[in-house]
């Protein structure tokens, strides 16, 4: 005798059929049996197939496409085009307070305007105070180590604005908001000057005795950012790019005076590795990655939405004469990491609100990686660390703040 089981759960019942096979004919009992249960199990069988199919169909339609970035080539350069989307969504960095730097009751550790902040390879921390007028160094612990003096060389003092560590030879480049650049060497003396007939406004990467720097020309009421090459005399030995930089000249209670402000699209710069930095002029979402001699080894873009103006502000303001663009600049400030990652940032936040700013991550192949919210005015992130500062009120009660990435590990790179 050969036996066969057909088996099926029905709600709480279970069923089982039992086909009896003896001399090929079957037993006529089971026969009725399973004639009687055999369309309530061919019903369960097809609504679970349904079930089963249906739930692949949702599945991949929930699937988002592969996501990739488009390679172009224009006039010969590689350009890297990025989706919309990030390719690993949103970044939330697990940061730790490590170092708290600042005390308005002594003059070393007081701070009022901090305008800029760098960190050497060493964990030195360099902090340039517009509202004291120096620069000071602290070591890696947060002790006072050494102030720089910016001068012009005239009696008053004035205010530092960027700060610059060339690595190599130890010096350090401070720049002024008159545009004159004092060289000190890493013990704070004074060593020379640098200065151009026109305004030096941003200094980037340092080759050999010269600077890649932003430098403002003036002719007429015609505005304009040469993105250039200097030597150490503030002669240009090399242009590379130029940008509009749309300054108002109006004149009030009949005085001629020139409007600026944040609304102006600009020219930025960053150093992104040893050899290499990175400009981008915020009218467009446009990044180019050069090598030291200016030679573009990729341009980055995104296409991102803008933000206009209302009409009614932008006929009011430029029936004052002021030349206001039709939309909010697309980014406000670029700067890079120690693993060469690129940080976008979109959003800036006011002054007096102290809100996290949200940043674009791109890999340092030009991919756009994450999205991500940053503390307020954070200057560096360098070997798991990452630095902000607090203090624009000019009451000497500004905060150095260093932060220890519990997560820096597993930040993909690519």
């Amino acid at each position: 005798m050969i036996l066969s089981e057909v088996e099926r759960q029905l709600g709480n019942d279970r069923v089982i059929a039992v086909v009896k096979k003896e001399g090929g004919a079957m037993n006529q009992s089971t026969n009725r049996a399973v004639r009687r249960f055999f369309p309530s199990i061919l019903c369960a069988s097809l609504l679970m197939l349904f079930v089963y199919s249906l739930a692949i169909i949702c599945y991949g339609q929930q699937q988002k496409p592969a996501w990739k970035a488009r390679i172009e080539t224009e006039d010969g350069h590689k350009i890297i085009v990025n989706p919309d989307e990030p390719k690993y969504g949103n970044l939330k960095l697990n940061i730790k307070e490590d170092l708290s730097i600042g005390n308005p009751k002594d003059s070393n550790y007081s701070f009022n305007i901090i305008w800029d902040l760098q960190v050497d390879d060493a964990g030195n921390i360099y902090v340039t105070d517009n509202g004291t007028k120096k620069v000071r160094k602290f070591g890696i612990q947060g002790e006072y180590l050494n102030t720089f003096t910016v001068t012009d060389h005239q009696p008053e003092e004035i205010n530092p604005k960027q700060t610059i560590l060339d690595e190599a030879s130890g010096k350090i480049y401070i720049l002024n908001f008159k545009g004159l650049i004092n060289v000190f060497d890493a013990n704070g003396r004074y060593l020379d000057d640098i200065r151009s007939k026109n305004k030096i406004i941003d200094i980037s990467l340092i080759k050999g005795d010269s600077i890649w720097g932003i430098l403002e020309e003036i002719t007429g009421e015609s505005v304009s950012h040469c993105f250039c090459l200097i030597n150490s005399k503030g002669e240009i030995i090399k242009e590379f790019a130029r940008f509009p930089y749309d300054l108002s000249f109006v004149t009030m209670l009949g005085q001629k005076g020139i409007v600026s402000g944040s609304y102006l699209f600009r020219l930025y710069l960053a150093n992104v590795a040893p050899g290499s930095f990175l400009y981008g002029y915020s009218g467009k979402y446009h990044l180019n990655l050069t090598d030291e001699d200016g030679n573009l080894l990729y341009r980055i873009r995104r296409n991102v939405p803008v933000k206009k103006y209302p009409e009614k502000e932008l006929r009011r303001k430029r029936a004052d004469g002021i030349k206001y663009p039709d939309y909010e600049p697309l980014f406000s400030s670029i700067f890079s990491d120690s693993e060469g990652r690129i940080y976008v940032m979109r959003e800036e936040s006011n002054w007096s609100e102290y809100k996290a700013e949200i940043y674009d991550v791109f890999g340092k192949n030009g991919y756009f990686l994450y999205e991500t919210a940053l503390p307020y005015r954070t200057f560096a992130i360098k070997n798991g660390y990452l630095y902000s500062a607090h203090g624009r009120s000019g009451d000497g009660a500004g905060l150095v703040k260093r932060y220890r990435i519990l997560n820096w590990e597993s930040i993909n790179k690519d």
